[in-house]
C-alpha cells in the first residue's frame, strides 16, 4: 500500500506546487494574477485539485464533499464558451459534455447517498442498495483527476492553441501533476529512507541494558531472535553516556524475557 504523507508533509507539498504553478503562470503569461478567464483556467483547476488530492482524498471524501466540488465543476463546465476556438472545438465539446456529464452525475449520486444514508438496512435491502450504488459512484466519478482534467485540457488546448509551446508545458505540467505527483514521491521517498535507516539500527541491536551490577556484569534484556553468543563481543552504551565492550557469558529466563548475562572486561570502558 502507498504510505501516506502526514498533514505537514502535505501542507508543505501544497505549497511547493503552488510556487512552481504560480511561477509557471508568470512565465507563460507575463501576468501576476491570473485574471484572463478561460485562458488561465489551468491554473485554477490545478490548485483545486492539488488542494483536493492532498487534503480530501487520502483521508476519505464523503458524498457531501462530493456535492461541494461536483457542483461548482458542473456550473463551470457549463458556462464555458468555445465559440472562440478554432481548432478541434468539437472535440473539446464532447469532452466538455462528458465532463459535465460526470459531475453532474456525482452531484446526483451523492444527494442520492445523502438522502439515504440512514436507511434501515435489513428492511429495506433494495434502498439499502441504492444507497450503496449512489454511495459507491459519487466517490469514484467524485475524484479530483475527474472533476479537474476536462476543464483543465480545455483551457489548456482550446484557448492556448495559437502558442504550441504554452499548450506543450500547460498539458506536460498537468499530466506531471496527475500521474506522477513528483513531491509526494520525494517526500516518500525520503520518508522510506529514514524508515529503513531506522530498521537498519534496530537490527543491529540484540537487546537492552537493564542493570549493571558489582563486578562488571551487565544485564540485557534481548530482543526475540537475537544470538547471546560467547564468540562474539557486543558494544554497549550505559545511562551515563559511556560505551563499553560487553562479552556474552550465558541467558537466563526471567518471567516473559530472555535476559543474557555478560561481563565488562577491565579498561573496556570509553567516552
Amino acid at each position: 500500500m502507498k504510505p501516506q504523507l502526514l498533514l505537514p508533509a502535505r501542507v508543505g507539498a501544497f505549497l511547493v506546487y503552488f510556487t512552481a504553478l504560480y511561477l509557471v503562470l508568470v512565465w507563460l503569461t507575463g501576468r501576476w494574477l491570473p485574471t484572463n478567464g478561460e485562458e488561465d483556467l489551468w491554473f485554477a483547476c490545478a490548485i483545486g485539485y492539488l488542494a483536493y488530492s492532498l487534503f480530501d482524498t487520502p483521508f476519505f471524501v464523503p458524498p457531501s464533499q462530493v456535492l461541494a466540488s461536483g457542483l461548482p465543476a458542473a456550473l463551470l463546465l457549463l458556462s464555458l464558451d468555445l465559440r472562440s476556438v478554432v481548432l478541434l472545438r468539437i472535440p473539446l465539446e464532447w469532452l466538455r459534455w462528458t465532463g459535465f456529464g460526470a459531475a453532474s452525475l456525482a452531484t446526483a449520486a451523492a444527494c442520492l447517498a445523502i438522502g439515504l444514508r440512514n436507511v434501515d438496512r435489513i428492511g429495506s435491502p433494495r434502498t439499502a442498495l441504492a444507497e450503496r450504488v449512489a454511495y459507491r459512484t459519487a466517490t469514484t466519478l467524485g475524484r479530483g483527476a475527474v472533476m479537474f482534467t476536462p476543464p483543465a485540457l480545455i483551457s489548456a488546448v482550446g484557448f492556448h492553441q495559437t502558442n504550441s509551446s504554452d499548450l506543450l508545458w500547460i498539458t506536460v505540467l498537468w499530466l506531471v501533476l496527475v500521474a506522477l505527483q513528483p513531491v509526494e514521491l520525494v517526500l516518500e521517498f525520503v520518508k522510506d529512507v529514514g524508515r529503513l535507516r531506522v530498521s537498519a539500527r534496530e537490527a543491529q541491536q540484540v537487546g537492552e541494558i537493564q542493570r549493571v551490577d558489582s563486578p562488571n556484569v551487565v544485564r540485557v534484556i534481548l530482543k526475540p531472535d537475537h544470538a547471546w553468543r560467547r564468540d562474539n563481543a557486543h558494544l554497549g552504551a550505559l545511562a551515563d553516556g559511556r560505551q563499553v565492550h560487553i562479552l556474552p557469558l550465558f541467558t537466563q529466563t526471567q518471567g516473559a524475557a530472555l535476559v543474557g548475562t555478560g561481563l565488562m572486561p577491565a579498561g573496556s570502558l570509553s567516552c
